[in-house]
């Protein structure tokens, strides 16, 4: 960061004498390069800002929960994230995957392979869709696949794949696929000719140029599948592949975990469908005689002395042996270790408590037994002291959360929500279940549900919202499923203990009802479309406030600027809701103009509020951001935090996206709070909410500018304080003439000051790059002149 350049100074009026008071600076003051007036109205109020605009977003995404916010260390606790690449085996010539994930999918072959017949036979066992039958595969991730059955079981289409991304090929068609029945498949390759062929019959007829050559496979969405009679031959009739390919004989671990082998010979590791504790899958370990085996995960840290729980549930089959966990250092010294006796047959849970005898950033956890036999592993989870005092959080990530101080909280998402069944995450955490987060790649083991949630909102004071999924990617006939669905997590956040669902909640641990106030109707519904999700709206608010009539309803509005969706929603479906659910993301490099842009959007929208049959209704950003992690965000965030405080008469909520993210995570790289396994950093967005939170002043006044700063200001409750709040993002110092209106003479002022380069920003290794910085405390009057460095932001209060 290059060092600050202030040029700041109060004229203060004593006697009719202006004297200069020059605050710190760390350099000599630069001339100002521009003139502007900022006047303040005090005996004007335009309006009372609410403090839900600076609410908060808690979506499960890159680690904000999972291996995040939530104090369980053990990732992958249930031994399910590899089962999104398929659980495939070999039996009698047939090949099977079992894995209910999206985007499985085993190709296999020639890479150099182009013009081919591909026949098999498929048969579905269960599941949602049908199959994907898969030609030209030249690299990982790039193809073309059939897919029978797709789209919730009710078209057949193709579509070519880049880089895990699909797109389509062709127009689809009307089809499902029925369990149990093998059906006959051939695609056949020619050129940009493809040709499919499911039981004789052509259904598939398209050209396209995208890939030339490539492999054949097989793969599933959400379904478990069997294929047999593979065959691939070239057009003249000779065999290329006639039989089903070997599968890896490599250990198959779960995501996260490694194979420990200590002594001679080695263990044989598989995925086992086969009577887990929870959810599908657990962890089979087959030990050779005499030998220490298990598994082992890495990258935990630990305190001196510092009491870590945990437990692990086993079981075995023809073991007699030892077992043991030990956490072991980075370098190979053994910290703490527990005995553990007792393994039977059938599952038991085996509790522990470790005590590092040193402090260690990248310890391993690790379970091993001496054999022979076979051990199946599953649901691990391992607490220290300090997340269990902290109320199940992990504790420096919670004291983020609280410096906020987040008046509102939304939950669970998001694109995280459209797909969330909440009955996965509630009562014990060896009965949840675990959820493939489809959108973000990750899966998420359900250790953190509604009872979490709300714990976390009752530890910072804040209210909850929950966003509840309304079933929009599923088949309408599943409707009035996901209405009941809603109604009773309704009913078990608000219901008394003497009601099913309340007694649900009770069975829990929670007798007395959680209050919910806030619930949203879905997220980014705009791919059914704004009739279609107008009626959903009604159909769900009616049956809602029919037994829930205090509830506060949001309806999904825009993403953007789209005015056309959000005055067609109010026209068909305005009665039913109370706040127009807003998104927006903006380019980083529109710090000044972005936040001005959507300003004007809310007035546009306001308007279609007021002209529609509620006008009461209020919009609530639930999703805003810049995206980035460098200064520009910061000026963006104090720029259209100022808006949001002059739009107070509409803007009613707020809540940006990201919240919390690890820094690992290959995309969206704008998040609050950024962390690894340890240690976190505000990002500048964080930084200025703070600040802004940290002085909040309400009541929104009048205020007139001549220049291109973005300013608001605002009264404290008690009126005894002036807020003035001066966003800079120009590269020009400009020199600002400040005056005060009638009714308010101020004493003394505080003058805080955030100023970067436009890419700076704060980093693990240096948290505390962007900061506020105090300028001084002086006397003033009503009117003084101040200098406004470039990319500032300034926040005065006036006392």
């Amino acid at each position: 960061m290059k060092p600050v350049s202030i040029a700041w100074g109060l004229l203060v009026s004593l006697g009719g004498v202006f004297l200069s008071i020059p605050l710190q600076s760390s350099e000599t003051p630069t001339a100002p390069s521009e003139k502007v007036f900022i006047e303040v109205f005090p005996s004007e109020e335009i309006g009372r800002v609410n403090p839900h605009v600076y609410g908060h977003f808690l979506e499960h995404i890159y680690h904000s929960v999972v291996d995040g916010l939530d104090g369980q260390k053990v990732r992958n606790r249930s031994f399910e994230e590899s089962v999104a690449k398929g659980l495939w085996r070999m039996e009698d010539n047939v090949l099977r995957q079992d894995s209910l994930a999206d985007n499985v999918h085993l190709e296999f072959g020639d890479a150099n392979w182009r013009d081919y017949e591909f026949s098999l036979e498929a048969r579905k066992i269960a599941g949602a869709e049908g199959f994907l039958i898969i030609v030209r595969s030249p690299e990982p991730g790039d193809l073309y696949w059939w897919n029978l059955g797709g789209w919730g079981n009710r078209q057949h289409g193709l579509e070519a794949k880049k880089n895990e991304r699909q797109s389509p090929a062709g127009a689809r068609q009307p089809g499902n696929i029925t369990a149990g029945k093998w059906y006959r498949i051939k695609l056949r390759v020619e050129g940009d000719h493809i040709e499919g062929f499911l039981d004789g019959k052509k259904l598939l007829d398209v050209r396209d140029k995208r890939y030339s050559r490539g492999k054949a496979g097989v793969g599933t969405w959400r379904t478990r599948a069997e294929f047999r009679n593979v065959k691939v031959s070239s057009l003249d009739g000779s065999v290329l592949l006639a039989n089903l390919p070997e599968l890896s004989r490599e250990p198959m671990l779960a995501a996260n975990w490694e194979a420990y082998d200590e002594g001679p010979g080695k263990a044989a590791y598989a995925l086992d469908p086969g009577n887990p504790v929870n959810s599908k899958i657990c962890q089979r370990v087959d030990l050779p005689h005499k030998a220490w085996h298990g598994v082992q995960q890495k990258r935990f840290a630990v305190l001196s002395s510092e009491t870590h729980r945990g437990s692990v549930f086993l079981r075995c089959r023809g073991f007699s042996g030892q077992a043991t966990v030990k956490l072991v250092s980075s370098d190979g010294l053994l910290l703490s270790d527990a005995n553990i006796n007792g393994v039977e047959q059938e599952w038991r849970e085996f509790p522990f408590v470790l005590k590092p005898r040193k402090p260690d950033q990248n310890a391993s956890l690790v379970f091993s037994f001496r054999g022979p036999g076979t051990i199946w592993i599953d649901q691990v989870t391992l607490w220290s002291q300090s997340s269990l005092a902290s109320g199940g959080f992990r504790p420096d990530l919670l004291d983020a959360v609280q410096g906020l101080q987040p008046p509102i909280i939304r939950w669970p998402g998001g694109c995280f929500a459209e797909r969330y069944r909440w009955r996965d995450s509630i009562g014990p955490q060896n009965k949840r279940t675990s959820f493939l987060n489809v959108v973000w790649g990750e899966m998420d083991d359900g250790g953190f549900g509604t009872d979490e949630f709300v714990r976390l909102c009752r530890t910072v004071r804040a209210a909850p919202l929950i966003v509840l999924n309304l079933g929009t990617h599923e088949d309408p006939s599943l409707t009035e499923e996901y209405l009941q669905e809603a109604l009773d997590w309704i009913a078990y956040c608000n219901a008394d203990a003497d009601t099913p669902m309340g007694r649900l909640r009770a069975r829990n641990g929670h007798p007395q009802p959680y209050h919910v106030p806030y619930w949203e109707l879905d997220n980014e519904t705009w791919h059914m479309g704004v009739e279609a999700y107008a009626r959903r709206v009604e159909l769900f608010s009616r049956a809602i406030r029919q037994r829930f009539p205090t509830l506060k309803l949001f309806a999904c509005g825009s993403g953007g600027f789209n005015e056309k969706w959000n005055r067609r929603l109010l026209e068909l479906a305005a009665e039913h809701f109370d706040y127009l659910s807003i998104h927006h993301y903006e380019n980083p490099d529109r710090f000044r103009q972005g936040p001005l842009a959507y300003e004007t959007f809310w007035k546009k929208t306001r308007d279609a509020i007021e002209s529609s049959a509620n006008p009461n209704i209020k919009i609530a950003i639930t999703e805003w951001n810049a995206q980035s992690t460098d200064w520009r965000t910061g000026l963006y965030a104090a720029g259209l935090l100022n808006a949001m405080e002059r739009q107070c008469g509409v803007v009613a909520m707020a809540s940006p996206a990201l919240f919390i993210r690890q820094v690992t995570a290959p995309a969206w790289d704008n998040a609050f709070i950024n962390h690894d396994h340890y240690r976190w950093f505000p990002a500048p967005n964080y930084v200025v909410m703070k600040l802004y939170r940290q002085h909040f002043a309400p009541r929104v006044l009048r205020t007139e500018c001549s220049g291109p700063l973005n300013v608001v200001a605002g009264f404290t409750e008690d009126k005894k304080t002036v807020v003035l709040k001066v966003v800079n993002p120009t590269a020009k110092n400009i020199g600002a003439a400040i005056r005060l209106g009638e009714g308010f003479r101020p004493k003394s002022a505080t003058i805080l000051r955030l100023q970067a380069e436009l890419n700076d920003r704060n980093t693990l290794e240096q948290p505390n790059r962007i900061k506020p910085k105090q300028e001084g405390r002086v006397q003033v009057g009503s009117n003084f002149p101040c200098d406004l460095p470039p990319y500032s932001v300034t926040l005065l209060e006036l006392r």
